[in-house]
């Protein structure tokens, strides 16, 4: 829930209501945004990942951050000064996935690692 309202506020301040511009719809591609994109929501399909049953497959984590980042895209539409990108939804959705990928790949190394500690 804290990364949640976190992403929120990051992405939908400054709150300003307005009816939609479709010329503020976004079509190109910027390495940044790419990148910041990516990274916004990689902590939470780690997080969502590892605090859910792993034997349910991370497809639905990727699929909650991806209907998560598609509702924060559609509320910029109604954001004055904000810009809706269908590449953002994609660009968070590739970085949930990420997420599920590193979660899984500590959780075997952790799996793997000797248990006899004395």
């Amino acid at each position: 829930v804290y990364l949640v309202t976190i992403i929120l506020l990051l992405t939908l301040a400054p709150f300003q209501p307005a009816w939609p511009n479709w010329k503020e719809v976004n079509l190109s591609f910027y390495a940044g945004d790419l990148a910041s994109n990516v990274l916004l929501l990689l902590p939470l399909g780690f997080a969502l990942r590892f605090s859910l049953d792993r034997s349910l497959g991370g497809w639905r984590t990727v699929a909650f951050c991806t209907a998560l980042s598609a509702g924060i895209e559609t509320a910029q539409l109604f954001i004055r000064f904000r810009v809706t990108s269908p590449q953002d939804v994609v660009s968070n959705a590739f970085g949930a996935w990420m997420g599920v990928i590193v979660c899984d790949w500590i959780v075997r190394q952790l799996d793997r690692a000797p248990t006899n500690i004395h």
